[in-house]
């Protein structure tokens, strides 16, 4: 996984357009949720990373995140909220949930 800044979000999650997402919860909130057909977007103007579909709206609060970071095939982005729990999101490539 490489590091990123902040700034860089707006480009780097393009990728992350109507795909099928796995987010992973670990460190103190476990778990994982399947999102079939999400966008991940950050609002600059806001401060807030979107995870949006037709069934799920999740919004993070960039100011309790920190330790961005993205895989090399830009298929995973990870980050630390609140300094204690991980949360990944992928891109999907299997329709099987």
């Amino acid at each position: 996984m490489i590091d990123i800044r902040e700034r860089d979000l707006s480009e780097l999650l393009k990728d992350f357009k109507n795909k099928n997402i796995l987010i992973e919860l670990n460190d103190g909130i476990e778990g994982s949720i399947y999102v079939k057909d999400g966008n991940v977007i950050y609002d600059e103007e806001s401060g807030y990373i979107n995870i949006i579909s037709k069934e799920h709206k999740l919004r993070l609060n960039t100011t309790v995140l920190y330790k961005y970071q993205i895989s090399e095939d830009r298929k995973v982005f990870g980050v630390r909220v609140d300094g204690q729990i991980e949360l990944k999101i992928k891109m999907d490539s299997m329709d099987c949930y």
